[in-house]
């Protein structure tokens, strides 16, 4: 093959002109995150392979099928001048920055104050009386009185 034409050309997450043979691993990722959007369990799609074969392409592509299914993403890389906790904790941030412009956010976060209201808390000040959440409690979500069963569902 010609190498000036040769679309094959390995970079550090460079698009390639197509994305050859990926179709089955593409469609995979969709039936996943259509599944995750319908409360269904998914397999996970996990990428291997050596250095230039595509794994951050596919990355890419996979934010994108996302995005379109209404979803946010967040990029995490492993780095050593921050902790993995440190690293999740700040996408998680950014996704919920993210989703706090819109309606759909307004309406899941009454939801999961509600859910939160569940547990009851109530905070007594000093010199000022007692403060509680106004929102009523979802019923059926992290209501069941067994603190590690809720805590996990909130």
């Amino acid at each position: 093959m010609d190498p000036v034409r040769n679309p094959y050309s390995p970079g550090a997450g460079a698009t390639p002109p197509a994305l050859a043979g990926r179709d089955a691993v593409l469609a995979d990722f969709d039936v996943a995150v259509q599944r995750l959007g319908m409360g269904r369990h998914a397999n996970s799609v996990v990428l291997t392979g050596l250095r230039g074969v595509g794994k951050t392409v596919l990355l890419r592509e996979f934010e994108r099928i996302a995005a379109e299914r209404g979803w946010v993403t967040q990029a995490v890389e492993a780095g050593t001048d921050t902790t993995f906790v440190e690293d999740v904790g700040m996408a998680a941030r950014e996704a919920l920055l993210e989703l706090s412009a819109g309606a759909r956010m307004a309406e899941r976060g009454r939801r999961a104050l509600g859910v939160f209201r569940s547990f009851q808390l109530t905070w007594r000040l000093p010199d000022a009386g007692e403060v509680s959440a106004g929102f009523d409690a979802a019923p059926g979500r992290a209501d069941s009185g067994l603190l590690a069963r809720d805590l996990r569902a909130l």
